[in-house]
């Protein structure tokens, strides 16, 4: 668990090799590194805002997420639309980035879209 002094918990970060060509480009030249990688998450949810026995999938997501130490989220066929606040499928620790498929009430396809969620110390660019 992170503590608010330093919010960057290096445990759930892996080693990850990456080569770096030498600066004439050659590949015979190389440096390896290595790298820590936020641990990453993509699911398919169908319906991030549906509700079964008494539990939203927003909050069941949170759990998960929190107990496998999750640094980035990404949920397809979220089937949000523009009337369901962010309020409604946030997360605590997180920002949520969202795409639904109606966007601007011009796509009038059903279900789709798309979530990203991230925890709030890491940047995004």
């Amino acid at each position: 668990m992170t503590n608010k002094s330093n919010p960057r918990n290096l445990n759930n970060l892996i080693p990850v090799n990456r080569s770096m060509l030498s600066h004439n480009g050659s590949r015979s030249q190389r440096n390896t590194l290595q790298f820590p990688v936020p641990k990453c998450v993509f699911l398919n949810i169908c319906n991030l805002n549906k509700t079964k026995n008494n539990l939203r999938a927003s909050i069941a997501l949170a759990a998960d997420l929190r107990t496998l130490d999750i640094d980035i989220a990404v949920i397809s066929e979220t089937h949000l639309n523009h009337n369901i606040p962010d309020c409604i499928v946030g997360i605590e620790g997180y920002d949520i980035f969202r795409r639904d498929r109606d966007l601007n009430g011009k796509d009038k396809r059903k279900n789709g879209g798309i979530a990203v969620y991230v925890r709030q110390h890491l940047k995004i660019v």
